[in-house]
């Protein structure tokens, strides 16, 4: 959120409403709400919420009532799931976005070359907004429809997750440990510090199950070659998900 506002401040005219640190924001050049009945006195072309992902929908119902008729609802959520039915149901017109980066990897000094996603389902000149703001800094923008995004995130997000979660599930902080090791504690300790909200909706995503059984199914296969003992099984499984990771290289440089 905070992004957002030292982008957009200047440029557009911006109130921010924080309900856990209210008057004690410090933004130059922005309006400051103390509670949510500032929101209506503003009257917002767009409500931009960035809560965490649990709090999305219970964020946008208490503050409809306060809304003018043609204000669009936003969010930033990495996993769309309910909030589908709720812009349906709604109402209102909505904008549904998807920054591909955040404070645990990425430098917001420089994001020319990261990846933002834009719902095909939302309102045109809403997505025409996002668009031109990403557009600006570089990013790479891509349009998917809702159900197309939750099943790609499954494998973009989940696969991280799930592979820091079996990494400290297996480490026991043997030393020495090598190069390998080090760097995946160091991914999964930024992956540790996500919060644990946004960690449950990502996991509870129902797509994720398709990329957990896939998942599954590898180490059941691994698991028996290994009891086998069969080290031409090992050496073919290894050139095998080594030609499909350079393929899926490949589409990552070409996109």
């Amino acid at each position: 959120g905070s992004w957002f506002v030292s982008l957009l401040s200047g440029r557009y005219e911006i109130a921010v409403y924080d309900p856990l640190r209210g008057a004690d924001l410090q933004y130059a050049g922005v309006t400051q709400l103390a509670d949510i009945s500032g929101v209506g006195e503003f009257k917002p072309d767009l409500l931009l919420n960035c809560v965490s992902i649990e709090a999305t929908i219970g964020s946008f119902t208490e503050m409809l009532p306060h809304l003018p008729a043609g204000c669009i609802l936003s969010d930033i959520a990495s996993v769309k799931g309910e909030l589908i039915p709720f812009y349906r149901n709604s109402g209102m017109r909505y904008v549904s976005v998807h920054p591909m980066f955040g404070p645990t990897f990425a430098s917001f000094r420089s994001l020319k070359g990261l990846s933002a996603i834009l719902i095909e389902e939302s309102d045109e000149e809403g997505k025409a907004f996002f668009r031109e703001i990403f557009q600006n800094e570089g990013i790479r923008i891509y349009e998917i429809n809702f159900a197309g995004h939750d099943r790609i995130m499954a494998e973009v997000l989940s696969i991280p997750m799930i592979s820091a979660l079996l990494f400290s599930a297996g480490a026991e902080g043997l030393m020495p440990h090598g190069t390998s090791y080090q760097r995946m504690m160091e991914i999964s300790e930024g992956l540790f510090s996500e919060d644990p909200g946004m960690v449950a909706a990502i996991l509870l995503n129902r797509e994720c199950l398709k990329t957990i059984a896939t998942l599954q199914e590898f180490l059941i296969r691994l698991v028996s070659i290994i009891e086998e003992n069969d080290q031409e099984k090992v050496k073919q499984l290894f050139r095998e998900m080594r030609e499909k990771f350079s393929g899926v290289m490949s589409l990552v440089s070409a996109g």
